[in-house]
């Protein structure tokens, strides 16, 4: 079952993650995909480890049994996008764009 939290918190190891209001639980992220030539590594850990994040992922249990958190996706919170700071008004001073059938 997907899960997410929002205002979480890597450590500086990169193998916990804090959550307001919740314990500190095991991390790690989904394996790397071959044709995927980015992937999470230590300067990602050293990146998010400084800001806050939104994870989205799965709990799992580790091979000692106990539960950790599988992150799928990290996205800085810093980085959101505020709808309600932008407007939809058109661009100036360009022509509609030309439809073809």
């Amino acid at each position: 079952m997907l899960q997410f939290f929002e205002r979480a918190k890597l450590d500086a190891s990169g193998m916990l993650l804090k959550s307001p209001g919740r314990p500190s639980i095991k991390f790690s992220t989904v394996p790397k995909i071959t044709s995927n030539r980015s992937y999470f590594n230590g300067q990602s850990v050293a990146f998010f480890a400084k800001r806050t994040v939104r994870v989205r992922g799965h709990m799992e249990p580790s091979q000692s049994g106990e539960q950790h958190f599988v992150a799928r996706v990290l996205w800085p919170e810093d980085f959101l996008i505020d709808p309600t700071s932008s407007s939809l008004d058109p661009l100036r001073g360009t022509k509609p764009s030309a439809r073809t059938c």
